[in-house]
Parts: structure tokens; sequence; C-alpha cells
């Protein structure tokens, strides 16, 4: 599979759209409990990024939208680790 390279154009689009974002008022108290989620498992997602060579954050969140960032949950879809999956991809 080919990898995908971003234009330094396109990455300075992606900056400028992320950085003239705002969070709604009746949000802020949301984004801030989500992002203190991301924050608590920071090490954990550090160290699995260093191996994969993708910013932790992004490790993050993936797993906050796919898991609620439950370490006893799948990363890629939230179902339990106790099992194979029920969810797409089943049966992984």
């Amino acid at each position: 599979m080919a990898r995908v390279s971003f234009t330094p154009d396109l990455g300075q689009q992606y900056e400028t759209l992320f950085n003239s974002c705002v969070v709604a008022p009746e949000r802020a108290a949301t984004v801030d409990q989500l992002a203190d989620r991301v924050l608590a498992g920071q090490a954990r997602y550090q160290s699995v990024a260093s191996q994969l060579g993708i910013p932790w954050f992004f490790i993050g969140a993936v797993h906050n939208m796919e898991s609620d960032c439950r370490f006893d949950r799948h990363l890629h879809n939230g179902d339990p680790l106790s099992a194979r999956t029920v969810q797409v991809p089943a049966g992984r």
C-alpha cells in the first residue's frame, strides 16, 4: 500500500483550520473532560506511538472515539478484550 504524503501547503492548511477552531461555550466542559481522559493515558499512548512513528495524541483520539479510553477494550471497535470482537471487524 502506498503511503500518502502531504505537501507542506496542505499541512499548513490543516494547521490553520485547527488553530481557527473555537469550542462552543456550552461544549467547553465536555471538551475539557475528554482532553483530561486522553491526557490520563498519555504515557501509554506515547509508548505505542514511539514504536509506530505516529503522534501519541492521534492514538488517544482514536482510543477515545472507539472505546472511551477504556484499556479493557479493543482500540479499534470498543469490544471487551476478554473475547473475540462482535462489532466490525467481527471475529478479530
